[in-house]
């Protein structure tokens, strides 16, 4: 799960990290041409592809439009660093239910699934003990999430929202997440939070952390944190070291 405030980067700081993982898919599955998969429920699914591409070259609005200007390809680019072929694949699922999606999944054999937003997907399963509770249905749908990870021998990464009381803070805890209480926490191996700073001089600023982590390295820091630069305009979410 990535767990975010409301307008803190979920979308670029997607766009950001998955420009990394894209590349590696070929390298773990080799000849297999397995997919990168993005289950979009927000915006056009248009508008987060070119984000992926703009992430991806590190460029914003207006160097993306002089290089077209100049004849350049840019998703042609954006391929080529995603490791020569068109891997992304965004599917814009607006009202579709939870099995609905699945099939998506079932057919097209992805390496990574991202389902942007999972709380608003109608859910159209059963869930356990005839719970009615927003967080209990919620649970039962990360839960089902979690199951195609392994049925489908994939990476499936939720977006989640985070509630108010996440508002200003720099590292919040997975109980936070918005309209769950240890449903959505309890489905995941991970759990990755975007913290930002109410303070306007610190608007360029995300607080990464990792409040659930069952995927420690050996000798490796069960919940690493790190402050990183965000650069909105391309998509970026970079490391202070890698700027100096």
């Amino acid at each position: 799960i990535v767990g975010a405030r409301v307008d803190t980067g979920k979308s670029s700081f997607l766009a950001s990290e998955g420009s990394f993982m894209a590349p590696q898919i070929d390298e773990l599955f080799p000849g297999e041409d397995r997919p990168f998969v993005v289950l979009n429920n927000e915006s056009l699914g248009v508008r987060l592809k070119t984000r992926f591409v703009q992430s991806t070259l590190n460029m914003d609005y207006e160097e993306m439009v002089a290089a077209r200007k100049k004849g350049k390809d840019l998703y042609a680019e954006a391929m080529k660093a995603w490791g020569g072929r068109n891997v992304l694949e965004v599917y814009d699922i607006h009202d579709r239910p939870l099995s609905f999606l699945e099939n998506i999944v079932r057919r097209r054999n992805p390496a990574i699934v991202v389902v942007d937003m999972l709380d608003n997907v109608p859910f159209d399963g059963s869930v356990g003990n005839g719970g009615q509770r927003t967080d209990q249905i919620l649970e039962a749908a990360y839960q089902r999430a979690r199951l195609w990870a392994v049925k489908y021998n994939c990476v499936v990464i939720a977006m989640s929202q985070l509630n108010a009381d996440a508002s200003g803070v720099l590292f919040p805890g997975q109980h936070m997440l918005a309209n769950s209480r240890t449903g959505k926490p309890g489905a995941a191996d991970l759990i990755v939070m975007i913290g930002a700073s109410d303070d306007p001089l610190l608007g360029q600023s995300r607080w990464i952390s990792l409040p659930k982590n069952k995927l420690t390295r050996p000798r490796g820091v069960k919940d690493p944190r790190a402050e990183v630069v965000f650069d909105g305009p391309r998509g970026r979410f970079n490391n202070p070291k890698e700027l100096t």
